[in-house]
C-alpha cells in the first residue's frame, strides 16, 4: 500500500478527535494491515515510551508524540479504501523509510501491543 499514513475520527468524550495512523505492514494474505495511533506525548507516566516521535519527523507532527500501541488495529484495505472515498479517512504524505522501521521496531518491544497482533511481525 502507497500511502502509509491517513487522519481517522476517534469519538472521545463525545468529541470527534482525528489521530494520525501510520500503517506498518504490507497486507497479509486477507488484505488486512495493521495500523497504529500516534498521540501527543502529554508526561503523564502512563505513556508507552517505545516508539517517540519528534516534530518535524512527519509534516504532520507538531507536538513531541509516541505511539499508543495498545489503539492497534487491524484494517481492511478495502474498507480504508471505500471509507477514504467517503471522507472518513484522509490520506497523509508517507513515512520516511527509517521512521517507518522505529515504529516497527517499537512495535516489537511494547507491552502495550494486543499480543494478537505479533502475527503481523512476519510483514515487516
Amino acid at each position: 500500500m502507497k500511502k502509509k499514513t491517513f487522519l481517522k475520527n476517534d469519538d472521545k468524550n463525545n468529541t470527534i478527535v482525528k489521530h494520525l495512523r501510520f500503517i506498518i505492514t504490507e497486507p497479509d494474505p486477507e488484505q488486512n494491515i495493521l495500523a497504529v495511533n500516534l498521540t501527543t506525548l502529554r508526561n503523564t507516566g502512563r505513556e508507552d515510551m517505545s516508539c517517540i516521535i519528534l516534530p518535524g519527523e512527519h509534516s504532520f507532527i507538531r507536538k513531541e508524540s509516541y505511539i499508543a500501541y495498545k489503539y492497534a488495529e487491524e484494517l481492511s484495505i478495502i474498507k480504508i479504501l471505500q471509507q477514504s472515498m467517503e471522507s472518513s479517512i484522509i490520506f497523509m504524505e508517507d513515512i520516511n523509510q527509517d521512521l517507518l522501521i522505529r515504529v516497527q521496531n517499537g512495535a516489537k518491544i511494547s507491552l502495550l501491543l494486543p499480543v494478537k497482533f505479533r502475527k503481523y511481525f512476519e510483514h515487516f
